[in-house]
């Protein structure tokens, strides 16, 4: 009897999928914002723009210089990635299940996430860049990387579900502790509409927006406090 009403119930536990520390388990958040700010850094390093003489603008058309500035940024991207995926297996020794899963998805995630970046600030300049930057703060709060988004005010919540950092957080969880390939294909065709969808909006409205931004960019230079 005595027993009993120390421990009614008794509990049986059993593991899905687990990762063996804190850190480990942490690393999919702190991956994919590495990847963000790395895009994010980019931007303000890499020009958007090719410098080029009178017959070199007629030889290759905006569109074509668009595509072959945002191969420049996925290049470096996808050399960022592998560079933050075999520092977390090899100098973090992380919890990985997954090793060359985890590799690839890190590689097209830093795809994904440069051409956001890429667009914003090649449509936009320093206004895009800056549209980069409050979506990396509203993210570490409202895209569910560190505790869960249902915990959050209701703000953050109503948000969660319109950031790509919450599709790419959840693609790294896979291969971290075992793929369920439900999650990773859904994360996965998730975040490649965000980037097809910003890679056309790039492509074909960048031509129409550049001017107004340019000539804003112009004005803002004259004030000798932004560049």
């Amino acid at each position: 009897m005595d027993s009993f009403l120390a421990k009614p119930v008794e509990l049986k536990e059993k593991y899905v999928y687990p990762i063996k520390t804190y850190g480990s388990a942490s690393a999919p958040f702190y991956t994919a914002l590495c990847l963000w700010v790395g895009a994010l850094l980019l931007s303000n390093i890499v020009l958007t723009n090719f410098a080029l003489d009178d017959k070199q603008k007629n030889q290759y058309t905006k569109k074509q210089q668009f595509i072959a500035r945002w191969l420049t940024y996925i290049v470096i991207g996808v050399a960022q990635a592998v560079i933050v995926t075999l520092g977390n297996i090899f100098l973090l020794k992380a919890y990985i299940v997954d090793k060359l899963p985890l590799i690839l998805l890190a590689v097209f995630l830093s795809m994904v996430f440069m051409t956001i970046v890429y667009v914003l600030a090649a449509m936009f300049g320093n206004v895009g860049k800056g549209i980069a930057m409050i979506v990396l703060v509203l993210s570490i709060s409202g895209g569910g990387g560190n505790f869960p988004v249902v915990l959050s005010d209701q703000f953050f919540q109503f948000i969660n579900p319109i950031l790509p950092f919450k599709y790419g957080v959840n693609l790294l969880r896979e291969p971290t502790g075992g793929i369920y390939a439900p999650n990773l294909w859904h994360n996965f065709i998730i975040l490649a509409l965000f980037a097809v969808v910003f890679f056309l909006i790039g492509l074909f409205l960048k031509d129409q927006i550049n001017p107004f931004f340019e000539k804003l960019h112009k004005e803002a230079t004259k004030s000798k406090i932004i560049h």
